[in-house]
């Protein structure tokens, strides 16, 4: 009989945080079992939590993982969209 392992047992939470622009804030948290799979993912987050202006609630920042040290996941910045 095959032993069943369970995945998400093996998997770690990391960090998330802004590139320089945005005074390196952590901007959220992502699951992955090894650090090189967060390479490339994209990460959407409201302007208005990076800068705590609410006027700025319908504009949305990505970015994306570049680079984990440790349990931080560094990020560079690759766009804006209005939302309606």
């Amino acid at each position: 009989m095959k032993k069943v392992i369970d995945t998400w047992k093996t998997k770690q939470w990391y960090q998330v945080v802004a590139p320089q622009l945005f005074d390196t804030k952590p901007v959220g948290e992502v699951i992955a079992s090894e650090p090189n799979q967060l390479l490339n993912r994209v990460i959407k987050v409201g302007l208005d939590e990076l800068t705590g202006d609410f006027t700025q609630t319908y504009t949305s920042v990505r970015f994306r993982i570049i680079d984990v040290k440790g349990k931080n996941a560094t990020t560079k910045l690759i766009g804006f969209e209005q939302n309606p």
